[in-house]
């Protein structure tokens, strides 16, 4: 998110040049927002996070009118997160595979660019 993405290649169908970006977008949601609902899942089930040497109680009891709707959505939003990753996955190797147009190559780090002390 720092540096933008490298452009398209220039053959590359109105598909993937329409679709690239929201996809994107949706999976980095998807990752931050998921979680984060299965923690307050988690936490208004009342449960208690148990580390082995440390147990980390909030002291919320058990309050259904908001575990069973965020379980619900929880579930609904992680099905979607794996239908996408799957499908992005699945893109990414029609282009290597079948396309061969450079677009899963310009992914990976320049082969171009400096390498540090530590490689």
């Amino acid at each position: 998110m720092r540096r933008p993405p490298p452009p398209l290649p220039a053959g590359i169908g109105w598909v993937s040049s329409r679709f690239s970006s929201p996809v994107h977008w949706g999976l980095y949601v998807l990752m931050f927002v998921t979680p984060i609902l299965g923690f307050i899942t988690f936490i208004y089930h009342g449960r208690v996070f148990d580390l082995g040497i440390v147990r980390v109680d909030f002291g919320i009891p058990k309050n259904k009118a908001v575990f069973h709707p965020t379980e619900d959505i929880h579930g609904y939003l992680a099905y979607a997160l794996f239908g996408l990753a799957g499908l992005h996955a699945l893109a990414a190797l029609w282009h290597r595979f079948w396309l061969h147009d450079g677009v899963l190559a310009r992914m990976w780090p320049s082969r171009s660019a400096p390498r540090s002390r530590r490689d």
